[in-house]
This record gives C-alpha cells, structure tokens and sequence, in this order.
C-alpha cells in the first residue's frame, strides 16, 4: 500500500510539472495530504499489532 501511494503521487508529481499550472495545482496539495494520511494510517495500524 505504502509503495502505491508513494508511486501515484511521484507520477503526478511528474505529470504535474509539465502542466501550465505546475505544481501550484490544488489537485496536486490534496495528492500529498492523502499521501501523508495514507502512511500516517498504514503506522497507525502497525502499532496496534494490525497487519502491514
């Protein structure tokens, strides 16, 4: 999970760049919260003795 969202927000990082707008985008700001949020859960859930 943590490799996927690390992946998609690279690509649209990536993507992003060659945009007019640039990384200014606000479609690119919510990519890095759900990536945070993301791994912030994944750790979470390993703490508790969940799986990874």
């Amino acid at each position: 999970m943590k490799q996927v969202l690390i992946l998609y927000t690279i690509s649209y990082l990536i993507v992003a760049i060659f945009q007019p707008l640039g990384i200014g985008q606000t479609a690119v700001a919510v990519s890095a919260i759900l990536l945070c949020l993301g791994l912030t859960f994944q750790h979470e859930r390993i703490n508790v003795g969940g799986k990874k």
